[in-house]
């Protein structure tokens, strides 16, 4: 399987302009051959506490569903970043879309970053289960900002691990970011 990574700069507070780069980006990686590609974390508001309160949407509506729409257009899978409202909380959340445009996997961030100035529990809310799944022949779990104490979502060995984002502050011997998928074997450049 052909995984595409695209380390996307996010517009703070406008998520129409970021679906237009997921859409974007989504395009050039199928005109590449990728069967999968992968957004970072919060690809949808941008990775500001405040913005992301403003604009984090449930995901039957708004940035999700059209992710859906893309996948489905192009006949590829999605993989995201995305804030997720649910009733009165908001998640730090990651998505599969597949190909047909169905949502197949989801998870919330367990592990949530509480130190200042980050301070992700201010806005957030901890997920409690951890995400894996099957697509082709590989096997992958989903992980945000996978810090070295958290061991417990670390994938088994036969699993292949995406994290939508690096981990933030002085940790940059844990930089898992993109795709520790060894088949991974391409990767777009903004323009």
């Amino acid at each position: 399987m052909k995984v595409t990574v695209a380390q996307i700069s996010c517009s703070l507070g406008d998520p129409e302009a970021n679906l237009s780069k997921v859409r974007d980006f989504s395009r050039r990686a199928k005109e590449a051959g990728a069967e999968l590609i992968v957004f970072p974390e919060m690809t949808d508001t941008g990775y500001s506490m405040p913005v992301i309160q403003k604009h984090a949407e449930h995901w039957k509506t708004g940035f999700v569903a059209s992710l859906q729409e893309i996948a489905n257009q192009l006949s590829m899978a999605i993989v995201s970043g995305v804030s997720e409202r649910d009733g009165s909380s908001i998640y730090n959340s990651q998505v599969l879309v597949d190909a047909k445009g169905d949502i197949v996997a989801k998870y919330r961030k367990a592990h949530l970053y509480a130190v200042a100035p980050v301070e992700e529990q201010t806005c957030f809310a901890p997920g409690d289960t951890f995400a894996s799944f099957a697509l082709g022949d590989l096997r992958i779990g989903f992980s945000i900002s996978a810090f070295p104490k958290c061991t417990e979502n670390l994938p088994p060995s036969r699993t292949s691990a995406l994290s939508s984002s690096p981990p933030p502050g002085p940790f940059p011997e844990t930089n898992t970011f993109a795709c520790s998928c060894k088949r991974a074997r391409s990767r777009i450049k903004a323009t």
